[in-house]
């Protein structure tokens, strides 16, 4: 996580940057809980957890469900954060 302000009274508003799998919704669901598996195996490594650690970050091990979940909430603050400051699509 990263500052997302230097402002003083911003401090504590921090934004997360990230990355996940996705696939279209015709790949059937225990393909989907496979990959999802073995990318966590790789991500759990400590070597993986390493190199992450050494740029400042982390990994996280998420389901299928669970990554849907966070990729929801964090849409929701981004645009919550983007109502705020007033900014509009475009």
């Amino acid at each position: 996580m990263f500052p997302l302000s230097l402002r003083r009274d911003l401090l504590d508003l921090m934004t997360r940057c990230g990355s996940g799998y996705q696939a279209r919704l015709v790949v059937p669901p225990e393909i989907m809980l496979k990959l999802a598996r073995d990318i966590s195996a790789v991500a759990a490594m400590p070597e993986t957890v390493e190199q992450f650690r050494k740029v400042g970050g982390e990994t996280m091990q998420l389901t299928p469900s669970e990554f849907a979940k966070f990729v929801k909430s964090e849409t929701a603050t981004a645009a919550s954060l983007a109502k705020a400051a007033g900014i509009r699509p475009q």
